[in-house]
């Protein structure tokens, strides 16, 4: 009995460890973030390592950077990775429909556990092949002026530790993409 207990207790000190170093990988890869995008001065330039880290810190079958078209009141695709039944680059949506419009008319993120029992939402069709969501805003100057989403189509579910890191990611964003922004001008 006393070889299983220490036998437990280790196992359950290895979980934690792996978790540990997990999460630091994490938060390195975010702070790295911040000095690959702070180098550039190019919106487009961007966006490509942000959605890449994204990807990499947080297992996603998919994931898209949408910005916010002033005219025509529409979440644009800027970048967007994933299969080839997800989200495309160019891809449009209105800020009424799906998960993604509700956290840009709402400036709030969403963890959405199950898509299919979730009954706050009634998502896209790229948002319904997922099983689980998370998505939050990219605010610029107290405004939303885009959305970053993470989709899986298996059982995992994201956590609030998952959109709490990508509320993170999604500010070094915002910061970056600001600062471009003023340059260009």
């Amino acid at each position: 009995e006393i070889y299983d207990a220490n036998q437990l207790s280790t196992e359950r000190l290895q979980e934690k460890n792996a978790e540990l170093d997990r999460r630091m990988n994490q938060f390195t890869a975010v702070y790295g973030l911040t000095d690959l995008i702070g180098a550039t001065m190019q919106v487009d330039s961007i966006l490509v390592p942000v959605l890449d880290t994204a990807g990499r810190i947080l297992p996603c079958d998919a994931c898209v950077l949408h910005f916010l078209d002033e005219d025509s009141r529409q979440l644009v695709a800027r970048e967007a990775r994933g299969p080839k039944n997800g989200w495309h680059t160019g891809d449009r949506q209105p800020l009424d429909r799906g998960i993604t419009g509700w956290v840009a008319r709402n400036g709030q993120g969403v963890l959405c556990a199950d898509v299919e029992t979730d009954t706050r939402f009634k998502p896209t069709g790229e948002e319904g092949q997922f099983r689980s969501f998370v998505s939050v805003p990219i605010v610029i100057e107290s405004r939303v002026a885009g959305v970053l989403s993470l989709g899986r189509v298996d059982d995992h579910r994201f956590t609030n530790d998952d959109l709490s890191l990508l509320s993170h990611l999604a500010s070094q964003a915002a910061f970056a993409v600001h600062r471009a922004q003023l340059y260009q001008k």
